[in-house]
């Protein structure tokens, strides 16, 4: 039938599509991170009522505002260490009884699936960490100059984060069909 010999030819197409797709999103992301990382900090906000700028950039100098983001950043990474500490552990511990519990299929796909799918979800907990606390301080310091830049800014992270998430997904989930699928094929193969 027509149906069954289109088949392969379907795969590669779709799976081409999804890594284009997907590499399309990370260079998007890339993009907007490159403009959110251009934001210059030592440009002065707008002040509180009843202070010059002046008065307000001897208050809160450069040198302040750039330590105070490394060390929200610093509590982050902290965190993250701390998390998947407890994380890896767990999965370990998980993957173990999974390909245990499926030993009789002859095969660690699906160990190798949890374990592909813990490892992407703890890199984008990672990514996405990183960038909402780079964006949002910056988004509270567009917020003195002007509402439509803190906007501006929170959008351009809201895209890095989501495209940057989405995409390494869908990556790690196209390379782990094609996987999936050159098993089939091998088996199909090896059994007759």
């Amino acid at each position: 039938s027509a149906g069954a010999t289109d088949a392969p030819f379907t795969v590669p197409i779709a799976s081409t599509i999804i890594v284009v797709c997907s590499l399309l999103g990370i260079i998007w992301a890339v993009v907007n991170y490159v403009f959110i990382r251009a934001i210059d900090l030592s440009y002065p906000a707008r002040t509180p009522l009843g202070i010059t700028e002046e008065q307000h950039i001897k208050l809160i100098d450069l040198g302040d505002k750039i330590a105070m983001e490394g060390i929200i950043i610093q509590g982050a990474k902290e965190f993250l260490t701390q998390e998947y500490l407890v994380c890896f552990i767990f999965v370990a511990i998980m993957a173990v009884i999974i390909f245990v519990a499926i030993e009789q299929m002859h095969t660690a796909y699906t160990a190798f699936a949890f374990l592909l799918g813990a490892i992407t979800s703890m890199v984008c907990g990672a990514v996405g960490m990183m960038i909402a606390t780079f964006t949002n301080y910056r988004v509270t310091y567009c917020a003195k100059r002007s509402l439509a830049d803190a906007f501006r800014t929170a959008y351009q992270g809201g895209c890095v984060m989501g495209f940057a998430l989405v995409s390494i997904g869908l990556l790690s989930k196209s390379d782990l069909y094609l996987a999936l699928l050159i098993l089939i094929l091998f088996y199909v193969k090896l059994m007759g």
